[in-house]
């Protein structure tokens, strides 16, 4: 992920066990967290990517309830 420019900036953590990746973070667009679940597929040997990555906006629309 460090190598993608979309989401330099961003902090997305990675989690892996027995070929599942779990990615936790934001970022700011649904093309930033497509391009993290897109590169963490294309790792040899991972098997499922479990998506809880939030949009920005999710969490501000989450904090004003």
């Amino acid at each position: 992920m460090s190598s993608s420019q979309a989401l330099s900036g961003y902090r997305i953590e990675i989690e892996t066990r027995d070929g599942l990746v779990t990615l936790t973070g934001s970022v700011a667009t649904r093309a930033q967290k497509a391009e993290a679940i897109t590169l963490a597929r294309g790792v040899p040997g991972v098997s499922a990517v479990a998506d809880m990555i939030r949009k920005m906006s999710d969490q501000r629309s989450a904090h004003r309830i």
